[in-house]
């Protein structure tokens, strides 16, 4: 279930919003199928405008470059194309398909897409992190929206036998009959960190570049401030306060860094009794069996706290707090790319 970079689409769907409303003319390619050896998976999305500003990629090699020069022209005719892509593998390098095979690009127009009545509803669900499907047309262009199971207009008029609802709960992206693209964007996953130290400097830029909302809450008013972390999303508070609010979901990660259990076991409570994918918490393993000691005796039992990772991280012999938050993030992105339920 490699669906990660759906996230990182919705960041590029917010950048394309920015673009329009500088005044540009502004192109959107999506991978919508693939066969053989592609670099970029089906879903993939890249935005470009008439000025050239690019941003995401949907292969790399000359394949972007024949994208860009296309969708120039169907930003001015207004109508979208699928493009497609076939190589050998001895031209495969230079095309930017690694090992030969297939590729087909949706490129349209962003402009007319965003014109859809339904487009601004299908951002704010995005924003608020529901679950969003999105179907086109291919041949004229027409966009449907399906959010929380339900449609935002009527219904796509899509042959029985190919069982659209069973479809629509794959949660993949795909191609119907060469004539529909469905396309799922999950809700974008969730860090929050509990104590804003060194690690945490690095941890949450990191999780940023991978598509993660990032949340630091930490009771200590000289630990969390904007000259630290600039640019995250900052509690000044103890856990519980925040985390009865706005509690963790499955689609959410945890992860404690304060060192301090007064600090930390409020966080690991709320995280145990939610559905959060990844718990993991800072901290040697004498340290680690004194908080398991501490949590059995509020209750939990041996089947809860085995969801809990300690010491956090893979095992890479970090030593650095840039490499010790490496090690974080190798081991959330492992645990969320491993957990099947991710995306359902």
């Amino acid at each position: 279930m490699h669906n990660s970079h759906q996230n990182q689409n919705f960041k590029l769907i917010t950048l394309g919003q920015n673009w329009l409303k500088k005044g540009s003319q502004v192109a959107l390619a999506t991978v919508i199928n693939t066969w053989g050896s592609s670099p970029r998976p089906i879903g993939s999305q890249m935005i470009f405008s008439e000025s050239l500003k690019i941003e995401g990629s949907v292969s790399g090699g000359c394949i972007e470059s024949e994208v860009i020069e296309k969708g120039l022209e169907i930003i001015k005719a207004n109508h979208p194309k699928v493009l497609s892509f076939g190589v050998s593998n001895e031209t495969a390098w230079n095309a930017g398909l690694t090992c030969g095979g297939e590729i087909s690009i949706l490129v349209e127009s962003f402009n007319k897409l965003s014109e859809n009545e339904n487009f601004k509803r299908f951002l704010d669900a995005l924003k608020k992190r529901r679950q969003v499907i999105m179907i086109k047309h291919l041949p004229n262009g027409e966009v449907f929206f399906h959010i929380d199971g339900h449609w935002l207009q009527k219904k796509p008029k899509i042959p029985d036998r190919f069982e659209l609802n069973k479809l629509l709960k794959s949660n993949k992206s795909y191609v119907i009959d060469n004539k529909w693209f469905v396309q799922f964007f999950p809700p974008t996953p969730r860090l929050i960190i509990i104590g804003a130290v060194h690690i945490g400097q690095t941890l949450s830029r990191m999780a940023n570049l991978c598509g993660f909302d990032v949340e630091i809450i930490d009771p200590r008013q000289a630990f969390i401030t904007k000259s630290r972390f600039p640019k995250q999303k900052l509690f000044m508070g103890w856990p519980d306060e925040r985390l009865k609010v706005s509690p963790p979901d499955k689609y959410s990660a945890i992860v404690t860094l304060s060192h301090d259990p007064k600090i930390d076991d409020q966080a690991i409570t709320h995280a145990l009794n939610s559905k959060a994918f990844y718990i993991a918490c800072l901290g040697s393993k004498k340290t680690h069996l004194s908080r398991l000691k501490r949590l059995k005796q509020k209750g939990f039992n041996l089947s809860q706290l085995s969801r809990i990772m300690g010491p956090a991280g893979l095992p890479i012999n970090s030593k650095t707090p840039p490499e010790i938050a490496v090690s974080i993030m190798a081991q959330l992105i492992q645990t969320k790319e491993d957990n099947k339920h991710f995306y359902l």
